[in-house]
């Protein structure tokens, strides 16, 4: 069956049904239109991390530490671009030994430290990411700090702790995630994840 109705500009559009009279309706921006699943009759989604994979705008980067010391805690460190791009950022950090773990903002930068490899999630992708993430930066000043905590451990494994929420990063800022630990030659590692909207 068929139903024709008027749009706003007062021309006459086509509206179909099924068989019954229920109108079929079409959800869609203009270029896509969402599915429903023929199994389920539910419509077809993702969440938004999956999304944002798939629009190859999804990036990580970790490092790990076989032996950070009391007396010389461990940065990694992101820089977010001074561009158009927002990046929404979060962190992992796991140790082998109860550790400190704290986010800093706007440090004081006197050794940039060494380059990691930051990487596209979707593998096919060509894009790379905007931000840029170091290890080991040297510092004369930490910044402010955003979060402090702990990553605690026992004998069943590594203590874990992260940012448990997102930070959309200033534009042009740089950041620290520190790890001091409360046993020497402490195994750290430090997971970087974040989107380039």
């Amino acid at each position: 069956m068929v139903i024709i109705a008027r749009d706003q500009a007062d021309n006459a559009q086509f509206l179909y049904t099924d068989e019954e009279g229920r109108l079929r309706v079409l959800l869609t921006d203009g270029t896509t239109t969402a599915e429903i699943d023929p199994d389920l009759g539910a419509l077809k989604v993702v969440d938004r991390l999956h999304a944002l994979i798939h629009a190859e705008k999804h990036f990580v980067c970790s490092d790990i530490d076989l032996a950070v010391a009391i007396a010389t805690p461990k940065y990694w460190r992101i820089t977010a671009p001074a561009t158009s791009k927002r990046i929404h950022f979060d962190f992992v950090v796991c140790t082998s030994a109860i550790s400190t773990v704290e986010l800093y903002e706007n440090p004081t930068i006197t050794a940039a430290g060494t380059a990691l490899a930051e990487q596209n999630n979707d593998r096919n992708s060509l894009l790379n990411a905007s931000a840029t993430c170091f290890k080991d930066t040297t510092v004369s000043s930490d910044g402010t700090i955003l979060i402090d905590c702990v990553a605690a451990s026992g004998s069943k494994g590594s203590g874990e702790i992260g940012s448990r929420r997102e930070f959309i990063l200033k534009q042009g800022e740089d950041y620290l995630v520190k790890v001091t630990p409360s046993a020497n030659n402490t195994i750290t590692a430090c997971t970087f994840y974040w989107a380039e909207i």
